[in-house]
């Protein structure tokens, strides 16, 4: 509950210091007094958007002090945020500095701005004018029915099953999007790797290839080098190295008993003999190897003039194929990853739906049962406000088609008759300007028990009513002021007098500035307030009178308590 306000140059409001009570405190004065400069200071205590900027750069403070003895979640969201939870008291600030600049304090810890907006959302709810037209629009009709489904918490979680499920969506379609773009991509890669799978790029087998293909060219001049050689090693000739070695070593031989070191000599020069007639054999295994073979050459000239074509055509070098081919292998792995991806989406995209659908159908049942209830007590509430033939439904018109939507499976219309024999038409189809006043605060009184805000301010709703509906209006605020503070600017004087604190607003000159004062009115200040507002101007003995019958003074609320404002 909103108990005090501070305010200090705000817009023409010098100096205010107000205290509130529980139950309906209505404001009023004439036109153009300032009456709603109230609601634009607690708006801007509260951190709402909006410039305000003063002709004389002086600064502007605005406190608000709640009692939140009574609300533990509100308890519970300042300790989790880290505030000092005030002992049952909660104080909102926010000061606007001669330079422009915004500073927010929450118990005189300091905050930012989007902090005590929404620590102000749960503390307090402002109605104006245009919230009456804001009921017309069937997503607001479909938030006012939700509040009374049996689970309050079902649509926020069918709004988080469609977000799953239209994240998922978008998922699996930038993903199949991607693939369709890669699949020209991987049938290249694909027609790539087969033609370069069916040769073996190892090092080894390529240099080994080089080679053969180098020995296989030189053929005939290679085979003539060997038998030359062969002919120098092991021919019949007395020149031939073995011959010289094998003659060498018989002379070695005799002179063994007489030479030192002949027999090592011999030993060595016998071992060069048998490595000589190694190195002939080999020659001569060489010699039937490199005999020319123009179609073993050809071939290996062909796989060579592949693989330097498919060299040439990925732009590396013949020897550098296998790593081309596993850059295209792991290209092509990836690709299939993607594959595996879109099917996990698409598994993924099934489950989200049928959640989607299993709490967007439980939400449907809620919502069935909750429009019975609330249309009764909107029809209830519309009677007592002069429309005594209301009917009331609430129709749930279900989507064009199964596609999946934040709010569940069907659109909410508020379907109402206000007179006899009038069929049921969309709320927007029926209510007049006049009318639209009053069922919106019917609504609005039926569900503002469903809100749990401890403070509702209503700004001029009861525009274009009067006479008993008027009065009618009047008791209702004041009957929802007996379970919430309800603060309500008027211009009637039938509400006017239903309030359990009366603050009048008025506007004066001082030193060539226009100042707003407020000032809660005694009971015989508020007799002389509703006698103006009755007969305007001129007020007599008569509208004294009538303006004392309508008063109702609310014993248990001293009215002398209250606020001091200049």
């Amino acid at each position: 509950m909103l108990t005090h306000i501070d305010i200090k140059n705000f817009i023409t409001i010098r100096q205010a210091h107000l205290n509130l009570h529980k139950g309906l405190t209505v404001v009023t004065g004439d036109t153009g007094a300032g009456k709603s400069l109230l609601i634009g200071a607690i708006q801007f205590g509260l951190g709402h958007k909006g410039s305000l900027k003063n002709t004389d750069q002086a600064q502007t403070l605005v406190s608000l002090t709640f009692d939140i003895s009574k609300l533990p979640t509100v308890q519970a969201w300042l300790a989790e945020q880290g505030f000092d939870e005030g002992e049952g008291q909660c104080i909102l600030s926010r000061n606007l500095t001669e330079k422009q600049r915004s500073r927010c304090t929450i118990n005189q810890m300091p905050t930012t701005l989007s902090t005590l907006q929404v620590l102000g959302e749960q503390l307090l709810d402002i109605h104006g004018q245009h919230d009456s037209y804001l009921l017309l629009k069937n997503d607001q009709q479909r938030q006012l029915l939700d509040l009374f489904c049996a689970d309050p918490t079902l649509p926020q979680q069918v709004a988080q099953c469609y977000q799953q499920w239209h994240q998922h969506t978008q998922e699996l379609a930038q993903t199949k999007q991607a693939m369709q773009q890669q699949k020209d991509q991987q049938a290249l890669l694909q027609y790539q790797l087969e033609e370069i799978q069916p040769y073996d790029l190892s090092p080894e087998s390529l240099k080994s290839l080089d080679q053969k293909q180098k020995t296989l060219a030189n053929a005939e001049t290679l085979a003539l080098a060997c038998q030359q050689w062969h002919t120098q090693l092991n021919g019949d000739h007395q020149q031939a190295v073995l011959n010289q070695l094998q003659t060498l070593l018989h002379d070695i031989t005799q002179l063994v008993d007489t030479m030192p070191h002949a027999e090592t000599i011999a030993e060595q020069i016998n071992q060069a003999i048998i490595n000589t007639e190694e190195a002939s054999q080999s020659i001569q295994a060489n010699m039937s190897e490199l005999q020319p073979n123009p179609e073993a050459l050809a071939e290996t000239d062909t796989l060579l003039g592949q693989l330097e074509d498919l060299a040439r055509k990925h732009r590396v070098d013949w020897l550098q194929l296998q790593d081309k081919k596993a850059t295209i292998e792991k290209t092509l792995e990836a690709l299939n990853r993607s594959e595996a991806e879109c099917d996990d989406l698409e598994a993924a995209l099934q489950t989200s739906l049928y959640e989607y659908k299993v709490n967007a159908t439980m939400l449907t049942a809620q919502r069935q049962d909750a429009s019975v209830q609330l249309s009764a007590i909107i029809a209830r509430h519309m009677q007592a406000l002069n429309f005594l033939q209301a009917k009331v439904q609430i129709a749930l018109i279900p989507e064009a088609d199964d596609t999946p939507r934040r709010h569940g499976l069907e659109q909410v219309s508020f379907e109402m008759s206000t007179n006899p024999g009038q069929a049921l038409q969309p709320l927007k189809a029926v209510a007049s300007g006049g009318e639209i006043s009053r069922i919106s605060l019917a609504i609005q009184v039926a569900t503002c028990d469903k809100h749990t805000l401890p403070t509702l301010i209503f700004d001029e709703i009861d525009v274009g009513i009067g006479g008993k509906t008027a009065e009618m209006v009047g008791k209702q605020l004041r009957d929802l002021g007996t379970g919430t503070q309800v603060i309500c600017i008027t211009h009637l004087a039938q509400v006017a007098s239903q309030g359990h604190q009366h603050l009048c607003v008025n506007k004066s000159v001082a030193d060539g500035k226009t100042q707003t004062g407020l000032t809660l009115l005694s009971q015989q200040q508020r007799i002389e307030e509703i006698a103006r507002m009755v007969g305007g101007i001129d007020i007599t003995e008569k509208t004294l009178a009538h303006a004392e019958a309508m008063l109702t003074i609310d014993t248990e609320l001293d009215p002398n308590q209250g606020i001091f404002l200049q």
